[in-house]
C-alpha cells in the first residue's frame, strides 16, 4: 500500500489525488494524536499540536506561526468523518475535471489560493 501512495506523488497530472493524500493523511495523523492524548488524559497535548495547523485569532501569534497561513487549509473537523469524507470526494470529482480542462499544476494553485481566501 505504501508503495501505491508513492507511485500516487510519481505520476504526472495527479494532482488531485495528491492532495487527497495529504489531507488524509494530516487527518489521521491528528486523529491518532486525539485517541492517544484523550486515552491518557493529557488533551492539552493534542490541543498544542492542533493548534500549530490552525490560525490563531490574534495577530501577534500568527506573527509566530506563519505557516498557518497554508496548514489551515489542510486540518479539517475532527468530529465529524462526514467533513473530511465529502471534502475529499468533491475534490477528486470536480479536481479529476478540473485537471481535464486546465491540468494538473493549476489545481494545486488553486487550492492553495482557495485556501488564502477562505483565510479572509
Amino acid at each position: 500500500m505504501l508503495e501505491e501512495f508513492k507511485n500516487a506523488f510519481q505520476r504526472h497530472n495527479n494532482a488531485h489525488i495528491q492532495l487527497i493524500i495529504i489531507n488524509v493523511v494530516i487527518f489521521v495523523f491528528l486523529a491518532v494524536i486525539y485517541v492517544f492524548s484523550t486515552i491518557s488524559e493529557f488533551e492539552s497535548v493534542f490541543k498544542a499540536i492542533h493548534d500549530q495547523f490552525l490560525i490563531p485569532p490574534r495577530f501577534a501569534e500568527f506573527i509566530t506561526r506563519p505557516w498557518t497561513l497554508l496548514s489551515y487549509g489542510f486540518a479539517h473537523s475532527l468530529t465529524d468523518i462526514f467533513h473530511i469524507l465529502f471534502n475529499m470526494l468533491f475534490l477528486y470529482w470536480f479536481g479529476k475535471l478540473f485537471i481535464e480542462y486546465l491540468g494538473s499544476d493549476k489545481l494545486g494553485a488553486v487550492y492553495v489560493l482557495g485556501a488564502l481566501a477562505g483565510l479572509l
